[in-house]
């Protein structure tokens, strides 16, 4: 084979493994603004890894990155089964964690005031399995 032929070749399997996890990074991107109303996600979770806090198995990747560009008053919300936990990381590692039960139909919530900086969140389960979601992130009054 020849060079060209090679980098050619090598170039187009980099942007086809590559290309389809920076399109879907952007998706997962959420910026918040003062003017954000209601953002709503929906997924499947997933349980590659077990967590030390309170979120059980989550995925080895955040489900979400969501920067707020101010402190903002919000309420993170996942809907799911009674085994769903939500898990925010703050940029400095401060964890927030939460689990859904009987009892709240599924539901986790953490309302508060949420400083500007980037956070990881994580949707897992308390036991391994895959199961579908709703994320809600709206302000609170």
């Amino acid at each position: 084979m020849n060079k060209t032929l090679v980098w050619t070749f090598a170039l187009t399997s980099l942007v086809g493994l590559v290309g389809p996890g920076l399109a879907q990074n952007q998706d997962q991107s959420i910026r918040i603004t003062p003017s954000s109303s209601v953002e709503t996600r929906t997924g499947t979770s997933a349980s590659a890894q077990k967590d030390s806090s309170c979120a059980g198995f989550i995925p080895a990747q955040p489900n979400y990155e969501i920067t707020f560009t101010e402190d903002l008053d919000r309420r993170f919300s996942v809907q799911g089964n009674p085994n769903t936990t939500l898990l925010v990381i703050n940029s400095k590692g401060k964890k927030f964690c939460v689990q859904a039960d009987s009892t709240s139909n599924g539901k986790a919530e953490i309302p508060g005031r949420w400083a500007k900086d980037t956070y990881r969140v994580f949707i897992g389960t308390r036991s391994q399995g895959q199961n579908p979601y709703k994320l809600t992130i709206e302000p609170v009054n």
